[in-house]
């Protein structure tokens, strides 16, 4: 808590003086109504802080607020907000009309290798594709920890998707003290292997079209670095401003789905009726794989997504294990979460990607509080999705296979999850790569098979330790109980800080006859883990 404190003291942001109120009386007056009604309105607000420590924060904000500029207690109550920990619960520059916030005109991502200049108008057509290495008076790194003490957020795939898009604003560099001047902020970029200094002026306001629409910047005369490829251009870009399109490629036998928010698209056919011909090609053209991509999907509204499961889950050709893929990311949010949850539960869906924006169980349908002093728009979760089980307690649904984006795959045209789609009929299960050594009993072998499953790249999200465990069932359910043994003795010297796979390695042993080395394994899981129910009941029942 000391750390968010020592950070709320530096966060500077701007706000226009038009929609801002000019006195330290309406500040204060607006800081309390804050925090008496997010507290009240909130559906559980002091879940990853206490009660105890969200009002020192507002006092300490309130004492500060006389010598404060106005912008600095605009974010001072952005932090505030986000202490409720939930992506929905924000003030955010993107949807709020007060803030009217200015935009740098550069576009960052955060590749797996750092963080870029994805795009920038024509005048700064020579920073596309060099890397950020400090912004202002901070590294690149640095930056990102500064802004995550405003973005709200539920995990850092969220922060990974909006903290880029903050560090464009011209009043969140001023705001956060990264730059000395936020008229003429500084970027230390690298290029070809030389760094320069290069400085950047706010090119317009952003204007949110209400208060759930995303303001629009033109962006036409913009280049991309990926315009340096003379390869096409991979789907999940193609038709940018469509919400949802479907794509056929014959050659793969491919029904692909880009599939950008959980609504009906104004002046298009409806989120239903799109559905109803995306099934109706499907059952009618010879579809070996059938690809949604969502990775790019912000949620909308949680009760179209009954249909598609149906229509899935009725489609035996569609639904199996190898032919149908979901691609998720960071910006997998809200009601697009809510799909992910019922596509990992009702359907054979392989997840392919990154991590998604938002935990399985969340708070959303959030409500709005404006501030009557500052105009400040306040969002405010209200209700908890617990479509998941109640005790899962996931910060995200993780891709089965890791797609990870690098800004050369970007540069060159390449999108990874079609790659590792495209790459998936050679993929081997764990059960494949071991099987040579499982038939041989072999334990080194099978535990150097384990290593290098778990060192695959494209299995960085991936829950090996599960994996094992269920393998090791089916082998001892299966009557294979030597070949269990080998499983779960390599999953226990991979992972020797669980008490579980110890657990299951005792449950074989005692299985196969050895009552020493089951008791052996069963003292090591209670020595882990002291209130294990299983292990304690085994070595009761074994003396």
């Amino acid at each position: 808590m000391k750390n968010r404190l020592a950070a709320l003291a530096t966060l500077i942001a701007a706000v226009s003086p038009a929609a801002i109120a000019q006195d330290a009386a309406g500040w204060r007056s607006d800081l309390h109504l804050l925090a008496a009604e997010l507290p009240k309105r909130h559906a559980n607000p002091f879940r990853r802080v206490t009660r105890e420590q969200f009002q020192r924060e507002v006092d300490a904000l309130d004492a500060r607020i006389p010598s404060l500029r106005r912008e600095q207690i605009a974010v001072g109550f952005m932090h505030l907000v986000s202490l409720a920990a939930d992506g929905h619960t924000s003030i955010h520059p993107y949807f709020d009309p007060s803030l009217r916030f200015r935009y740098y005109p550069v576009s960052l991502y955060l590749f797996r290798d750092g963080l870029f200049v994805r795009a920038a108008d024509s005048a700064h057509r020579d920073l596309v594709g060099a890397r950020v290495v400090r912004i202002g008076r901070v590294s690149a790194e640095s930056a990102m920890v500064a802004v995550g003490t405003i973005v709200s957020r539920e995990n850092d795939q969220w922060l990974k998707s909006q903290g880029p898009r903050y560090l464009t604003l011209a009043e969140v560099l001023g705001g956060l003290n990264l730059v000395d001047d936020m008229e003429h902020a500084t970027l230390v970029v690298e290029q070809s292997g030389a760094t320069r200094t290069v400085t950047l002026t706010p090119a317009g306001v952003l204007e949110p079209r209400g208060h759930t629409a995303m303001p629009v910047i033109d962006r036409s005369a913009w280049v991309d670095m990926r315009q340096e490829s003379s390869a096409r251009e991979p789907l999940w870009v193609q038709q940018p401003d469509d919400w949802y399109w479907m794509r056929y490629l014959p050659e793969s036998r491919t029904l692909y789905v880009c599939y950008r928010n959980v609504l009906s698209m104004p002046g298009s056919e409806s989120n239903p009726d799109f559905f109803k011909r995306v099934l109706a090609f499907a059952d009618s053209a010879p579809v070996d794989r059938f690809v949604l991509d969502i990775r790019e999907n912000g949620g909308g509204n949680n009760f179209l997504n009954l249909a598609l499961i149906r229509g899935i889950t009725h489609r035996p050709k569609l639904d199996r294990r190898g032919g149908f893929f979901v691609i998720i990311g960071r910006a997998t949010f809200s009601a697009a979460q809510n799909l992910v949850n019922e596509l990992e539960r009702y359907t054979n869906a392989t997840f392919v990607g990154e991590p998604t924006g938002n935990a399985p169980n969340l708070y959303g349908d959030a409500q709005p509080l404006i501030l009557p002093k500052s105009g400040l728009r306040v969002a405010i979760s209200t209700i908890y999705w617990q479509t998941m089980n109640p005790k899962d307690a996931r910060l995200f649904v993780a891709p089965r296979i890791a797609a990870d984006l690098t800004s050369s795959e970007y540069r060159r045209n390449i999108d990874p999850a079609m790659v590792a789609i495209d790459r998936f009929g050679s993929r081997k299960t764990l059960a494949e790569l071991l099987a040579p050594a499982l038939s041989r009993t072999d334990t080194t072998a099978a535990f150097e098979g384990l290593r290098a499953y778990r060192a695959d790249p494209s299995n960085v999200y991936a829950d090996v330790e599960a994996e094992m465990n269920a393998l090791g069932y089916a082998m001892l359910n299966g009557g294979r109980t030597k070949e269990a043994i080998i499983v779960f003795a390599s999953n226990a010297m991979e992972f020797p800080r669980s008490a579980n796979v110890f657990d299951s390695l005792g449950e074989a042993y005692e299985q196969s006859g050895d009552r020493a080395r089951a008791t052996a394994a069963y003292r090591h899981a209670l020595e882990l883990s002291p209130t294990l129910a299983s292990s304690r009941a085994a070595l009761e029942r074994l003396h």
